[in-house]
């Protein structure tokens, strides 16, 4: 699991290593660099490094993962708290931090139904899982010859990217 700091490294060394360590999946939970952010954190005069969603993907991929889930999340309730470095704006009370939390669940989902996630989200979840080549058995036929093979996996590789680009991932 890596927690708001892929930002802070070189998404391929470190993914190289957590490549290294990993057994079967890793989350990535970031901050969004939309717009918003971006003007927020220019407002409050911080200064701090980004990693785009479509860098970390990529990176993944390189590393032969298959991305299961993305997900934007928090609209207000990342703000609100003060996040790492900002003022807190709500009291820290449990009552008004869970009534928070439920209105930022609901109108996280709107406005992932709506696909503008990636403008007003402040932070993303990538969940991905090592990638196991398809098996090459084909039915009765037995198994491909190896030429079809290499076919077989570039259009596996094809049809997921459309696949991706349809769901909104990439």
């Amino acid at each position: 699991i890596l927690k708001q700091v892929i930002h802070h490294l070189d998404i391929e060394k470190s993914l190289n290593r957590v490549n290294e360590l990993c057994k079967n999946e890793i989350i990535i939970f970031d901050p969004n660099p939309s717009i918003v952010v971006k003007l927020c954190r220019f407002i409050a005069r911080h200064e701090d490094p980004e990693a785009k969603i479509e860098d970390v993907i990529m990176a993944l991929k390189k590393f032969n993962y298959k991305i299961e889930k993305v997900e934007y999340t928090d609209v207000f309730a990342m703000p609100l708290s003060g996040g790492y470095v900002g003022i807190q704006l709500i009291p820290n009370h449990k009552g008004v931090n869970n009534f928070i939390i439920r209105i930022d669940k609901f109108f996280s989902k709107i406005i992932n139904l709506l696909k503008l996630n990636r403008i007003f989200c402040w932070r993303y979840l990538i969940y991905a899982k090592k990638n196991i080549d398809p098996p090459t058995y084909v039915g009765r036929s037995g198994y491909l010859p190896a030429g079809r093979q290499e076919f077989s996996r570039s259009f596996m590789h094809r049809r997921d990217a459309k696949d991706e680009r349809k769901n909104g991932i990439i």
